[in-house]
């Protein structure tokens, strides 16, 4: 009696685990290629920026593209260029105010 090789088992890649979103972005149904610049992502990157202080490589997680194509949108979309700088900019400017205040100090009115 000869024994049978057995047969190589499939081995299942493992699944891209989903990510939370917090804004929410049009779903790959919708049509259009996903990886390419849509409009919509100027509004999306600048509360990105703007609420949760996304960097480029965040950015490139949620739009799913990497991280020189995030570096390229900003260099030729105004648009988007310009969301996310003006995030980038009110955030350091919230941060300045704060860190000027801890510097200097400020007083508030005694209350018992």
């Amino acid at each position: 009696m000869t024994r049978a090789t057995p047969k190589p088992r499939k081995i299942k890649r493992a699944e891209k685990p989903k990510m939370t979103r917090a804004i929410a972005i049009p779903s790959k149904k919708s049509g259009k290629v996903y990886g390419s610049y849509q409009p919509w992502m100027n509004h999306v990157a600048g509360e990105m920026v703007g609420k949760f202080g996304a960097r480029s490589c965040d950015l490139a997680t949620v739009f799913e593209v990497g991280e020189t194509t995030i570096d390229h949108w900003i260099k030729n979309r105004p648009g988007f260029a310009n969301a996310v700088h003006k995030a980038r900019l009110k955030s350091m400017t919230k941060v300045a105010q704060a860190m000027y205040q801890l510097a200097v100090g400020y007083s508030h009115p005694d209350i018992h």
